[in-house]
């Protein structure tokens, strides 16, 4: 496990959980700027972390779910086929759903991270990653992408 990736990575998922957490800024497009450029450093980050070994030593920390995030408004709903590799029919995203999701997988291993499990931390982040919130990043960036421009 290379500590310098995993301190980045804290580093960027701290970012963006305290974008999420913070209040609104009076302007829509410059929490969707923020957004978009804090979202693109965390996917880098997390690719760079090494996939660990299997399973968590720890009970993770319960799950605390935010229910709102706003500042969206504009472009709140998106649509996109969820799976590209797969002909299917168009769906409807919610950039508040991704980033709510996002940050609830993150502020768990961030618990662990602070409690100074780095091991587990990084399997708890590398594994949603994979498994959940990587989903959610690449959906919403595609769609700040467009509203951004």
């Amino acid at each position: 496990m290379n500590h310098a990736e995993v301190s980045s990575f804290a580093e960027a998922a701290r970012a963006f959980c305290e974008l999420v957490e913070a209040d609104a800024p009076a302007t829509a497009p410059s929490r969707l700027s923020d957004a978009r450029r804090l979202l693109a450093r965390l996917y880098a980050a997390a690719c760079d972390l090494e996939p660990g070994p299997d399973g968590l030593d720890l009970d993770p920390p319960p799950r605390a779910r935010l229910k709102t995030w706003s500042g969206l408004e504009p472009v709140e709903y998106y649509y996109e086929n969820f799976d590209p590799l797969e002909p299917t029919e168009v769906g409807a995203g919610s950039l508040t759903d991704d980033f709510l999701d996002i940050h609830l997988d993150l502020k768990r291993g961030l618990s662990l991270f602070d409690a100074g499990h780095e091991a587990a931390a990084v399997w708890e982040w590398r594994t949603s990653f994979d498994e959940h919130w990587g989903r959610h990043a690449v959906s919403a960036l595609r769609a700040l992408h467009r509203a951004c421009r």
